[in-house]
């Protein structure tokens, strides 16, 4: 889902709940949060501000049980804020693509030809991709499991993040480039790498 500052704003907790209770005949608030990955708190109050939006309705079944009913109203925003969501969606990917294209052309400019890809697979799809796009001369990559010393040469530079390679390395380790660090700052000049520089490889 789209975030805001790393935390997904409250239009599209609302989409996720409202998902839940359409997916699911008989949906309980527990139920959703275990799904949504929720708290149950923040199930009871994004469905109490739901139904006073009247896009859900509930229904009482015994004393103990509600059921919670999608209201007309609620399938035509579930649908609306679907569709805003893949735009969202596709011209995040667009974006990502491009600033990894820039990063790409500028390691390429500086002699690179080999990327080492030791990433998440979202991640490493994303970075295979824009590899392609760019479609730089004699540029190759590979994608790795896990790291050894005898994957750089002269001419590669490892693609990873940050979390990867804090469970790999207790001590020295080689130059790389953070691409999570690098995607939130947007810029090519302003990613987070290791301590040691790129220019002193």
């Amino acid at each position: 889902m789209p975030e805001q500052n790393g935390l997904m704003v409250d239009s599209d907790k609302e989409l996720v709940i409202l998902k839940e209770i359409a997916i699911n005949r008989l949906p309980n608030q527990r139920k959703i949060a275990k799904n949504a990955c929720f708290s149950l708190g923040l199930v009871n109050l994004l469905i109490k501000r739901l139904v006073n939006k009247g896009l859900i309705k509930t229904k009482r079944l015994d004393k103990k049980h509600l059921r919670y009913i999608m209201t007309a109203k609620g399938f035509s925003e579930q649908t609306k804020r679907s569709y805003h969501y893949t735009l969202s969606t596709i011209e995040q990917f667009r974006l990502i693509n491009e600033k990894l294209q820039l990063l790409l052309t500028d390691y390429y400019k500086k002699g690179f030809r080999n990327i080492i890809i030791l990433a998440d697979e979202e991640l490493a799809l994303m970075i295979e991709m824009a590899i392609k796009s760019a479609n730089l001369v004699g540029l190759k990559y590979r994608e790795v499991k896990e790291y050894s010393e005898d994957l750089l040469g002269k001419e590669s530079i490892l693609f990873t993040t940050e979390t990867k390679m804090s469970k790999v390395f207790n001590g020295k380790s080689p130059v790389y480039i953070d691409v999570i660090a690098y995607l939130a700052n947007y810029g090519v000049s302003n990613f987070t790498q290791n301590r040691k520089t790129i220019s002193n490889v």
